[in-house]
């Protein structure tokens, strides 16, 4: 009597268990292509700016001797969780989150700058009081659909005005610390 039993499987490979452990690597066949491929990577190239320019300052920052200026660690901090904010968010139909996002990547590239410069406190309270006047026209610029009646009535504009209201006032506050003592 001929034997019809087949042989036993050979246990699966290790590349493709590990393909089907890890099957999130490559693109889904139920998620489509972002609509603008280039606009997607122009967004993940300025989140990699930010992530890298603020990486930088804090591991400049955490070897520094001498005591900082605290407007520069409030504004990273304000700039952080607004870039958080619009990574979270995705896009939107709102046409100001590339130009929050490329604002935020300018705001950290500054930040870390000035950490790099190994300035006193004094000496980077004067390049905030001088950088304050150019990143808030900036935001002024590309900000006015932010303050629209539309966007207050859209949970992500509110949220996105709220966190770039804090990060105007802080710029705000740096700016009338210039003119004060302008005066």
């Amino acid at each position: 009597m001929p034997c019809t039993a087949e042989a036993p499987a050979s246990p699966p490979s290790f590349a493709s268990a590990c393909a089907s452990t890890f099957a999130f690597a490559s693109p889904s066949p139920t998620a489509p292509p972002p609509a603008d491929y280039a606009a997607a990577l122009r967004r993940e190239r300025l989140d990699a700016n930010i992530l890298k320019s603020l990486g930088r300052w804090r591991a400049l920052r955490s070897t520094r001797t001498d005591v900082p200026c605290f407007g520069w660690e409030n504004l990273e901090r304000l700039v952080s969780s607004a870039a958080t904010l619009l990574w979270e968010i995705g896009p939107t139909q709102l046409a100001v989150e590339d130009d929050l996002l490329a604002f935020c990547a300018f705001l950290a590239r500054e930040i870390e700058v000035t950490e790099s410069l190994e300035l006193t406190a004094a000496e980077e309270q004067t390049r905030l009081e001088e950088v304050a006047p150019r990143a808030l026209a900036a935001l002024d610029e590309i900000g006015g659909e932010l303050a629209s009646p539309h966007s207050e009535s859209h949970p992500v504009g509110r949220a996105l005005a709220i966190a770039f209201g804090t990060i105007r006032a802080e710029l705000m506050s740096a700016c009338l610390v210039e003119w004060r003592s302008a005066a």
